[in-house]
């Protein structure tokens, strides 16, 4: 089970690592997006700083309707305790966790400020 929370922008937030092919590795703050169909999206400092492996670029429609072509990135997320590797798209200013990465897991929210967000393994 991972727990994370509601924070004053209202927004479902879950600390995360994410590790880089090294054993580097950053906690990051990640909003969860269930519109997001993807595993992660990281800003372009992070994949820097873990110095993730391109995997090329791909074209992506985004939430309004726009498409735009993003990097592509690996990266291992320690994910319910366990390391995961992920496909990263990099994005500008925020650590985004989507839907591909919830995939097979409940996902609960108590939506007032400070309130908790449980996601564990759905059986």
């Amino acid at each position: 089970m991972m727990i994370g929370s509601i924070n004053g922008e209202r927004e479902a937030v879950l600390r995360l690592q994410i590790q880089g092919p090294e054993d580097q590795s950053v906690e990051v703050e990640a909003v969860i997006d269930t519109g997001y169909n993807g595993t992660l999206s990281l800003p372009p400092e992070i994949i820097a700083a873990l110095a993730l492996p391109s995997r090329g670029a791909r074209q992506v429609t985004l939430g309004d309707g726009s498409s735009v072509y993003l990097n592509i990135y690996r990266a291992t997320v320690i994910w319910d305790g366990r390391p995961l590797a992920v496909q990263v798209m990099e994005t500008e200013d925020v650590t985004v966790l989507g839907m591909a990465l919830l995939y097979g897991y409940r996902l609960m929210m108590n939506v007032v400020d400070g309130g908790g967000v449980t996601i564990e393994a759905h059986l």
